[in-house]
Protein backbone atom coordinates (compact mmCIF):
# COMPACT_ATOMS: atom_id res chain seq x y z
CA UNK A 1 0.00 0.00 0.00
CA UNK A 2 1.50 3.03 -1.07
CA UNK A 3 0.80 6.44 1.11
CA UNK A 4 1.54 9.70 -0.18
CA UNK A 5 1.91 12.74 2.48
CA UNK A 6 2.87 16.36 1.32
CA UNK A 7 4.52 18.69 3.69
CA UNK A 8 4.54 22.34 2.96
CA UNK A 9 7.52 24.61 4.11
CA UNK A 10 7.97 28.50 3.76
CA UNK A 11 11.50 30.13 2.92
CA UNK A 12 11.70 33.88 3.93
CA UNK A 13 10.02 36.57 2.99
CA UNK A 14 9.67 34.93 -0.49
CA UNK A 15 7.30 32.78 1.17
CA UNK A 16 8.22 30.01 -1.93
CA UNK A 17 6.23 26.71 -1.16
CA UNK A 18 8.15 23.94 -1.60
CA UNK A 19 6.38 20.18 -1.79
CA UNK A 20 8.04 17.20 -0.48
CA UNK A 21 6.37 13.89 -1.23
CA UNK A 22 7.61 10.71 0.80
CA UNK A 23 6.33 7.10 -0.58
CA UNK A 24 6.12 4.85 2.53
CA UNK A 25 5.80 1.01 1.69
CA UNK A 26 7.43 1.10 -1.58
CA UNK A 27 11.25 1.75 -0.08
CA UNK A 28 10.20 -1.13 2.55
CA UNK A 29 9.38 -3.11 -0.24
CA UNK A 30 12.40 -2.20 -2.33
CA UNK A 31 14.78 -3.44 0.57
CA UNK A 32 13.17 -6.79 1.37
CA UNK A 33 12.95 -7.86 -2.48
CA UNK A 34 16.63 -6.65 -2.28
CA UNK A 35 17.56 -8.77 0.48
CA UNK A 36 15.41 -12.27 -0.49
CA UNK A 37 17.31 -12.16 -3.83
CA UNK A 38 20.81 -11.48 -2.47
CA UNK A 39 20.45 -14.23 0.18
CA UNK A 40 18.58 -16.76 -2.42
CA UNK A 41 21.67 -15.68 -5.05
CA UNK A 42 24.48 -16.42 -1.76
CA UNK A 43 22.82 -19.79 -1.62
CA UNK A 44 23.49 -21.04 -5.28
CA UNK A 45 26.76 -20.16 -4.52
CA UNK A 46 27.96 -23.53 -3.54
CA UNK A 47 25.85 -25.35 -6.64
CA UNK A 48 27.26 -26.61 -9.35
CA UNK A 49 27.43 -24.49 -11.64
CA UNK A 50 27.36 -21.50 -9.04
CA UNK A 51 29.32 -18.94 -8.61
CA UNK A 52 32.34 -20.40 -6.74
CA UNK A 53 30.99 -23.63 -7.13
CA UNK A 54 31.98 -26.36 -9.28
CA UNK A 55 31.18 -26.34 -12.41
CA UNK A 56 30.22 -29.25 -14.57
CA UNK A 57 29.18 -29.75 -18.04
CA UNK A 58 26.77 -32.42 -19.40
CA UNK A 59 29.32 -34.04 -21.42
CA UNK A 60 31.39 -34.26 -17.95
CA UNK A 61 28.39 -35.77 -16.32
CA UNK A 62 28.23 -38.06 -19.54
CA UNK A 63 31.56 -39.03 -19.22
CA UNK A 64 31.46 -40.28 -15.12
CA UNK A 65 27.83 -41.97 -15.94
CA UNK A 66 30.18 -43.98 -18.59
CA UNK A 67 32.78 -44.73 -16.00
CA UNK A 68 30.92 -45.79 -13.41
CA UNK A 69 29.04 -48.61 -15.73
CA UNK A 70 31.96 -49.66 -17.20
CA UNK A 71 33.10 -49.91 -13.48
CA UNK A 72 30.03 -51.92 -12.87
CA UNK A 73 30.04 -54.00 -15.69
CA UNK A 74 33.62 -54.71 -14.89
CA UNK A 75 33.07 -56.05 -11.18
CA UNK A 76 30.00 -58.13 -12.13
CA UNK A 77 31.99 -59.85 -14.90
CA UNK A 78 34.50 -60.27 -12.01
CA UNK A 79 33.89 -64.08 -10.20
CA UNK A 80 35.91 -62.53 -7.03
CA UNK A 81 34.32 -59.08 -6.66
CA UNK A 82 30.86 -58.28 -6.29
CA UNK A 83 29.34 -55.71 -8.02
CA UNK A 84 26.51 -55.83 -5.64
CA UNK A 85 28.67 -55.29 -2.64
CA UNK A 86 30.70 -52.29 -4.02
CA UNK A 87 29.56 -48.57 -4.90
CA UNK A 88 30.98 -46.34 -7.23
CA UNK A 89 30.70 -43.01 -7.67
CA UNK A 90 32.01 -40.79 -10.27
CA UNK A 91 32.27 -37.09 -10.34
CA UNK A 92 34.67 -35.24 -12.47
CA UNK A 93 36.43 -38.39 -13.49
CA UNK A 94 37.08 -38.83 -9.99
CA UNK A 95 36.08 -42.35 -8.59
CA UNK A 96 35.16 -43.42 -5.12
CA UNK A 97 34.73 -47.44 -3.98
CA UNK A 98 32.50 -48.07 -1.18
CA UNK A 99 31.64 -51.43 0.02
CA UNK A 100 33.09 -55.05 1.06
CA UNK A 101 35.52 -56.80 -0.12
CA UNK A 102 37.31 -60.11 0.82
CA UNK A 103 41.03 -59.28 1.25
CA UNK A 104 43.40 -56.91 0.50
CA UNK A 105 44.18 -58.62 -2.55
CA UNK A 106 40.65 -58.10 -3.65
CA UNK A 107 40.53 -54.33 -2.70
CA UNK A 108 43.43 -53.67 -4.83
CA UNK A 109 42.33 -55.40 -7.69
CA UNK A 110 38.89 -53.40 -7.54
CA UNK A 111 41.22 -50.04 -7.55
CA UNK A 112 43.00 -51.46 -10.14
CA UNK A 113 40.18 -52.07 -12.19
CA UNK A 114 38.78 -48.29 -11.80
CA UNK A 115 42.48 -46.74 -12.79
CA UNK A 116 42.01 -48.93 -16.03
CA UNK A 117 39.00 -47.32 -16.96
CA UNK A 118 39.07 -44.12 -19.62
CA UNK A 119 38.72 -40.88 -18.42
CA UNK A 120 39.81 -41.82 -14.75
CA UNK A 121 41.61 -39.10 -12.90
CA UNK A 122 42.04 -40.51 -9.90
CA UNK A 123 40.21 -42.99 -7.42
CA UNK A 124 39.57 -42.84 -3.92
CA UNK A 125 39.37 -46.64 -2.67
CA UNK A 126 37.03 -46.31 0.78
CA UNK A 127 36.68 -50.53 0.91
CA UNK A 128 36.65 -52.43 3.64
CA UNK A 129 38.53 -55.59 4.09
CA UNK A 130 36.07 -57.82 6.07
CA UNK A 131 37.23 -61.44 5.40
Amino acid sequence: MVVARSYTTLETANARSVQVNEYEGDTMKTLIIAAATALSLAGCAGMPGGQGGPTRTAGQAIDDVTIGTKMKAALAADPDLSALKINVDTTQGNVRLRGEVKSVALRRKAEDMARKIEGVKSVDNQLMVTG
